[in-house]
């Protein structure tokens, strides 16, 4: 009889592992996608979108902002892989009335970089900039471009969604340099920490895109300034991840934000947002007056579902990069 070599032994039954896992990975997927079309189309359209809370509360901003600043801290631009550009997204916040935002995108400042390099020069853009301090803009609205006879401002944090070396991310909001991404996840969130920054787990129960998960949770329980619940995850599966999320808040009692993860038109605005109390209000230490608010509970979330029908095709390309990483 002729021997095989022995590496023919060993080829099959890896190949055929790895096609078991790619197949398991793809029908979980492809079943939540088509859950989720088959929930938001036929089942509770109107209860999973909550299209008219949502008008109430865009026709009530006046009186909101009376009290509340209307704050969202996990959007992502152009200059990682979001839709909007400076102009959209400031411009954006004047009509939609936000107070305070953070431009996370994706292991870089870029998008705050260039408004801060546009401080005291000719920018180009229909707003003015003045600097607060290293990790604060403030955005002033001297044109009246949303025609509301206001002198709107917006304060920019400097943040970013920073990937760890375990294939994790956590949310960096209002530091001075950011640490450097794809080293240990300890080290970025001691680096935040000793930056007295805010630090929030991103979409903390969906490991599939690299959420901290609950052991992580509970390790940094008392550094973490929040846990999200994220905007971006479709329907029916945001049910299940952001309930997590709101467990895991209270078990480890550290403060819930409600962010937008904005990559997508119709996300960034008046979907997932926070409402924080005005009281104690510091533009030269925003991080301490979010700190203090959130933990005293002087704040309320705002949770309207985007549409999940536009948000699974991304959701798609998110399974189809993680299964060219198995290839």
């Amino acid at each position: 009889m002729e021997i095989q070599p022995l590496n023919q032994y060993k080829i099959k039954p890896l190949d055929s592992m790895k096609n078991k896992i790619i197949k398991y990975i793809r029908n979980v997927v492809l079943g939540t996608i088509i859950a989720g079309v088959v929930y938001t189309g036929f089942v509770a359209r109107s209860d999973v979108y909550n299209k008219e809370k949502q008008g109430e509360f865009i026709k009530n901003k006046d009186e909101i902002t009376q009290e509340y600043n209307i704050s969202s801290f996990h959007i992502h631009t152009i200059y990682s892989d979001g839709i909007l550009g400076v102009d959209d997204v400031v411009n954006r916040s004047f009509e939609e009335d936000y107070s305070i935002i953070a431009v996370s995108d994706h292991n870089n400042n870029n998008f705050f970089n260039i408004l801060e390099s546009c401080v005291n020069n000719e920018s180009g853009f229909n707003f003015d900039l003045e600097k607060i301090n290293d990790y604060t803009l403030k955005i002033i609205d001297s044109f009246d471009n949303d025609n509301d006879n206001k002198k709107d401002i917006v304060y920019l944090l400097k943040a970013s969604e920073i990937m760890a070396k375990e294939g994790v991310e956590v949310l960096g909001i209002g530091y001075t340099n950011k640490p450097d991404s794809y080293q240990p996840l300890e080290n970025i969130i001691n680096e935040l920490n000793e930056q007295d920054a805010l630090i929030i787990a991103p979409h903390p129960a969906v490991l599939m895109v690299n959420g901290m998960g609950e052991e992580n949770i509970k390790k940094y329980a008392d550094i973490l300034d929040g846990i999200e619940v994220n905007g971006s995850i479709p329907v029916p599966a945001c049910y299940f991840y952001n309930k997590k999320a709101e467990k895991w808040s209270k078990k480890y009692n550290i403060p819930l934000f409600s962010n937008p993860d904005a990559h997508l038109i119709g996300i960034y605005f008046n979907t997932y947002a926070n409402l924080i109390s005005k009281e104690d209000f510091d533009e030269n230490n925003l991080n301490d007056y979010i700190r203090k608010n959130t933990k005293e509970g002087k704040y309320m979330l705002i949770q309207f579902n985007p549409e999940s029908l536009r948000l699974h095709p991304w959701v798609i390309n998110i399974f189809l990069r993680k299964l060219s990483k198995i290839l």
